[in-house]
């Protein structure tokens, strides 16, 4: 393995175990904060379901809903109609889902 202009990276080196630590530890509160906000959403009404891909979904229970947040690569995206919209943050998504939980109900 072969860093950016630096020469052979040495896996047994501490920065780079730092490095694979952070990412790994970044990796595992992704997937928990992705667990937290289905679990609120769940508690607001929302449905929740896992894509044939692995991706998590978040939807309105109501029929007439034309929303969905999908998970990808750490974050949220907003899809209404078919149409990918916007890339949301936890805090994001989370705020998405209390105001349409609100209203579902």
């Amino acid at each position: 393995m072969t860093g950016v202009g630096y020469g052979p990276v040495d896996p047994a080196n501490e920065e780079t175990k730092q490095v694979v630590m952070a990412t790994t530890i970044a990796d595992d509160m992704t997937g928990s904060v992705s667990q937290q906000l289905l679990k609120q959403a769940t508690r607001y009404g929302l449905v929740c379901q896992v894509a044939d891909s692995g991706e998590h979904c978040i939807q309105s229970s109501l029929s007439m809903a034309d929303w969905q947040l999908v998970s990808q690569q750490g974050g949220w995206i907003l899809v209404v109609k078919g149409v990918p919209q916007m890339r949301l943050h936890y805090a994001e998504a989370l705020k998405f889902v209390e105001r349409r939980g609100k209203t579902s109900t």
